[in-house]
């Protein structure tokens, strides 16, 4: 309703001039108009531009017709060259310029100039409607609450105002004056669509289930094909324990097949490349403080740039901080509020999206239209209104794990399971958390029971059996935090509840809400969080445990049941799941009954939660990259979606294949081309270069293969490399001598075959064996080997002469802080790799030491005493004379893939060929594109690799002297 009052054509008065329309046309144009012939409009509009292009009305005339078309960028340009033609451009020409920059998305835009109008005309209540809905829009509420008041002050029952007072006012959490803002708009206008769908949200809130569902059916019968009041029905019926799984996977289906709009373009194409860079589409309006945006930033913060574009679709105007980091990750960024469903449609197809991720789900924001016209090759539900099915035939895969959706489940989903080895979401603390403190048992004296979950999720089946929890717990207390809660009216009839129940008022602590620091540290007054039931927390129970508090929960029907349970498994807490009452109360008992334990796990749980795989982004961001490269190369080759899942190490099977997926990385081709003769054998001890965070884009070129001895036993498996090239693993067994060697184990150690200096702890020492390099028979040559800090090297080396003769790079991890009396000092490392001709070259990585105690809170919290480094040699300049063609270009590759030193490389390959050298520095991008190779070549030579100048030569250079 409100666009179409924004879309109309002008009232006012067009000022006499001399580029006047004639009448007659403007007639013509006016009645294609009333027909709603817009398309007949726009025609004629644009026509009357055209012969007379510096008449401001043509080009209203033009912005009607475009608005109405909902063409709305459009709108705002034509209208734009309106208002800048006409000699003074009236109120009612800035005024609609104005809406049409608020309906296009461009809100900021709009506030400067309807201020501007308002300033002029207090009185103009149409102004005053649009700017509080322009604040609205750009999440400025309060400014535009002000803004509103002053309409309300002028005209009480003005229905634009009401619309937007109400949808503020929500947005401020003040959820009674919500309420009696939308009953006043709908006395108003009964049959204004939107606010009995709103009414219902609000009832949905206060866990009203029954008068929530009245309420949308009294907005279906207004407006029957609304595809969103269904779809937002279907939502809160996840709270609502009467419906159970099955119900709610026929109603998704039932969405899609009444509300479905297939493309007469069919499903997008792009190009079919298992190897290239992906451009992944993600679609949200939760890129900002919000349980989206909290849910995903770690994870796409630590996918690779050569491997994927990343387009964002912001469905609103908001802008935070974290929405700023977002922003820095985007290859594009666009908000896509003013884009109807095929409009954006058309814009994702434009973009050539490979995959499109949707994070809005069914509910607020939702473009499930969209996602039906299938904009992209391949379609992926995460996160984001993500309680179940989307329903929708036209999504390929749902990103969830083992926890969220047990095996058995599939047959309620209509889209393909990704099975993710850990937690589906990532999630990103805020650093204004506040510290954990004490058990508040201790010091209260009773236990204090908490839920921090939107009142929505407070079901009667719930509250009973956390009124029985509360009698089974002698003096305990239960404080409950929303929004709803700052509402006498609610907190009554909460406690009516309770009282039923034969819990008194005084055992109950309800609260309204508050900003996010003082929120958090809400969960310092409660021992224990209760989690809801049949809908779960989320980020609500990763915020609990980041404050040290445990959550008891009890699985649900459907996905949003088990939001809590993946938390609990994946943070090492699976005794706190349960599946039945009578087990949900037994848990929270047994944490109250034994304080000593209860205040140990207080402590401890930040840092549990913190290490787990639930904040782990790097690791998170592997697995994402394998999903999405696995459904990629499985559509390249016409095979349609299928159920992927991981195993505990990170491999990915599909359902219909018998061996783990193996993976295409995106090609190199847009870099050098090396033309290896074969692949670099590279040989590891302590899983040095298989722990390297670039390990998948080494074996994916396809031009590296590793040996992998990991004496530790650091990595369980390689099963998650092995799907990217070829990778052979020893797990406790170390490079040496070819004689068994100790294993010292102990708290605070790393591992290591050297015997420990002053070790006051319990010491383990478990027997390993070693291989000695020159044992090997058939070994091929090494071109890489690398070592650890941790183990006997100068006995590694001392055994691999021969094995090592043709090596092109040794890394070799030294000790400044050994922990014992045989770990070798930097100069034995060195005069054995001058002895194997060998020099130094660089430390390619260091661990430092900091002073600081734990925990201090410093400025800079600074490292400076050198612990471990790792120093890099390569083939002596007599061995490297020698070499031919192809292994300078082999040592060249080497050192810029495995060790970033570029400038090397291109030094070697300048002595190969000059021409080959500048071709590497344009195809690796290590020159601006504004210079030109030619020069940029010998300046680079001349200066950055001059030897004379290195450190690592004046470092040899003294090696040498005290030797």
């Amino acid at each position: 309703m409100a666009r179409k009052q924004a879309c109309r054509p002008s009232k006012h008065k067009m000022p006499q001039a001399a580029h006047s329309l004639k009448p007659t046309d403007v007639q013509v144009f006016e009645s294609a108009f009333a027909r709603q012939d817009y398309h007949r409009a726009l025609q004629l509009a644009e026509s009357l531009v055209s012969r007379s292009p510096a008449s401001p009305q043509a080009h209203e005339l033009c912005a009607n017709s475009l608005g109405r078309l909902e063409r709305l960028e459009e709108a705002v340009e034509a209208m734009q060259k309106a208002v800048d033609l006409a000699e003074r451009a009236s109120a009612g020409q800035r005024l609609k310029l104005a809406q049409y920059q608020v309906l296009a998305g461009k809100a900021s835009h709009a506030v400067s100039l309807l201020e501007g109008l308002v300033q002029e005309e207090p009185e103009n209540v149409m102004a005053l409607a649009w700017l509080s809905r322009a604040h609205h829009q750009l999440g400025q509420n309060s400014r535009g609450l002000e803004v509103n008041d002053c309409l309300m002050a002028l005209e009480y029952h003005h229905e634009e105002g009401l619309l937007w007072r109400s949808r503020i006012l929500d947005q401020l959490s003040r959820h009674d004056e919500t309420l009696e803002t939308l009953r006043k708009l709908h006395e108003v206008n009964p049959r204004r669509v939107g606010v009995l769908n709103h009414m219902a949200s609000l009832f949905t809130k206060e866990g009203d289930y029954d008068e929530a569902e009245k309420h949308y059916r009294e907005e279906l019968a207004l407006d029957p094909s609304n595809g969103k009041v269904h779809s937002n029905f279907w939502m809160s019926s996840h709270y609502n324990p009467a419906y159970d799984a099955g119900s709610l996977f026929r109603m998704a289906i039932e969405w899609d097949r009444h509300f479905s709009e297939r493309s007469s373009r069919g499903r997008a194409e792009t190009v079919k490349d298992a190897g290239k860079r992906l451009r992944i589409g993600l679609l949200s309006g939760g890129f900002r403080m919000h349980p989206v945006g909290q849910m995903i930033l770690p994870a796409l913060q630590n996918l690779p740039n050569d491997q994927f574009e990343l387009v964002f679709y912001s469905s609103n105007q908001y802008v935070d901080k974290l929405t700023q980091s977002v922003q820095t990750l985007a290859y594009r960024w666009q908000s896509i509020e003013g884009l109807s469903d095929s409009q954006l449609d058309k814009k994702v197809r434009e973009d050539e999206i490979d995959i499109l991720i949707d994070m809005n789900g069914a509910g607020e924001g939702s473009r499930y239209r969209t996602l039906t016209r299938e904009p992209a090759p391949l379609i992926v539900k995460w996160v984001g209104g993500l309680v179940n099915t989307t329903g929708l035939e036209s999504v390929d895969y749902l990103l969830s794990d083992h926890i969220e959706t047990p095996e058995g489940v599939d047959k309620r989903y209509t889209e393909k399971l990704i099975r993710l080895p850990d937690d589906y979401i990532c999630y990103h603390f805020p650093r204004h958390a506040p510290a954990c403190n004490g058990l508040p048992a201790l010091a209260n004296g009773y236990i204090t029971f908490g839920c921090l979950n939107n009142p929505a999720k407070l079901s009667a089946p719930l509250l009973q059996e956390w009124s029985t929890l509360l009698k089974e717990v002698p003096n305990s207390k239960l404080l409950l935090r929303g929004v709803q809660f700052e509402s006498k009216r609610f907190r009554g009839k909460i406690t009516a509840i309770f009282s039923e129940h034969g819990i008194s008022e005084d055992r109950l602590l309800l609260e309204g809400p508050a900003k996010h620091e003082e929120f958090l540290e809400t969960y310092q007054r409660i021992d224990i969080a209760l989690d809801t039931w049949p809908y779960s927390g989320g980020l609500t129970t990763c915020e609990s445990l980041l404050m040290g508090v445990p959550v008891v929960t009890r699985t649900g029907p459907t996905f949003a049941g088990r939001h809590s349970a993946t938390h609990l498994t994946n943070a090492g807490l699976p005794e706190l799941v349960t599946d039945n009452w009578d087990d949900f109360r037994a848990r929270a008992r047994e944490l109250a009954d034994d304080l000593p334990n209860l205040a140990v796990i207080r402590a401890a749980l930040r840092t549990i939660l913190l290490d787990s795989p639930i904040c782990n982004g790097p690791r998170f961001a592997s697995h994402l990259i394998t999903a999405l490269r696995a459904i990629w190369q499985r559509h390249c080759v016409g095979k349609a979606p299928e159920a992927l899942s991981f195993s505990k190490s990170g491999a990915a099977q599909f359902a219909d294949e018998d061996t783990p997926v193996k993976l295409a990385l995106a090609s190199q081709a847009q870099g050098f081309d090396w033309q290896l003769e074969s692949p670099v054998l590279t040989v590891d001890n302590g899983a040095v270069l298989a722990m390297r965070r670039d390990a998948r884009e080494l074996l994916g070129s396809g031009r590296v293969v590793m040996l992998s001895f990991d004496p530790a036993g650091k990595m369980e498996t390689v099963d998650h490399l092995a799907q990217y090239g070829e990778i052979q693993h020893f797990p406790y067994t170390s490079l040496g001598d070819g004689q068994p060697a100790p294993l010292y184990l102990a708290e605070g150690l790393e591992p290591t075959s050297l015997a420990p200096i002053d070790n006051d702890g319990e010491l383990e020492t478990h027997e390993i064996p070693t291989v000695a390099l020159d044992g090997i028979v058939g070994l091929p040559n090494i071109d890489v080997l690398a070592l650890d800090a941790c183990h006997d090297n100068l006995s590694v080396l001392g055994n691999a002469f021969e094995a090592l003769q043709n090596a092109f790079a040794i890394q070799v991890g030294v000790a400044f802080e050994p922990v014992s009396e045989h770990h070798p000092d930097f100069s034995r490392v060195q005069s054995l790799m001058r002895e194997m001709g060998f020099r130094f070259h660089c430390f390619v990585s260091e661990k430092k030491k900091s002073w600081f105690p734990e925990g201090a809170v410093v400025e800079s919290r600074t490292a400076s005493e050198l612990k471990v480094v790792e120093a890099l040699f390569i083939p002596g300049h007599d061995r490297m004379g020698s070499f031919s063609v192809a292994q300078r270009v082999r040592l060249a590759f080497i050192l810029h893939a495995l060790f970033g030193a570029n400038d090397v490389a291109f030094r070697i390959l300048s002595d190969v060929d000059e021409s080959l050298a500048i071709q590497y520095l344009d195809d690796e991008r290590l020159v601006s594109s504004t210079s030109d190779a030619g020069t940029v070549g010998p300046e680079i030579s001349s200066h950055a690799v001059d030897e004379e100048e290195t450190i690592a030569v004046e470092l040899e250079k003294l090696m040498n002297e005290e030797w």
